[in-house]
């Protein structure tokens, strides 16, 4: 079993770089809900609000070098998503919640 990436994390072992990175990936969730309870266009193509908000998760966690990056930025906005009360589609938090994780395993894993 690799638990490599398994490491003891604590608040004091983050840096000041780190909490501001955390705060950003924060920010970046929130603007995602956001566009997203706002964004009305008929495209008429199939998917195109998900590139929407897959496009940010991947980044972050390319751009990144901490692990929880697309996490973060998925937990956060699922979070603000189930604030503002998107009613369009309900279900959708639960997406950002997933796929940033399987997205931080995926990347992990390769």
């Amino acid at each position: 079993m690799n638990t490599k990436w398994l490491q003891n994390i604590s608040f004091a072992n983050i840096r000041r770089g780190k909490w501001l990175e955390i705060l950003v990936l924060i920010g970046l969730g929130l603007i995602l809900a956001i566009v997203q309870a706002n964004i009305h266009l008929p495209l008429k193509l199939p998917g195109w609000r998900g590139i929407i908000w897959l496009t940010p998760l991947i980044s972050t966690r390319l751009l990144t070098s901490q692990f929880g990056a697309a996490s973060i930025t998925g937990l956060s906005a699922a979070c603000f998503s189930l604030l503002l009360g998107v009613k369009a589609f309900p279900d959708e938090w639960l997406f950002y919640l997933v796929v940033g994780e399987l997205i931080d395993i995926a990347y992990h894993k390769s």
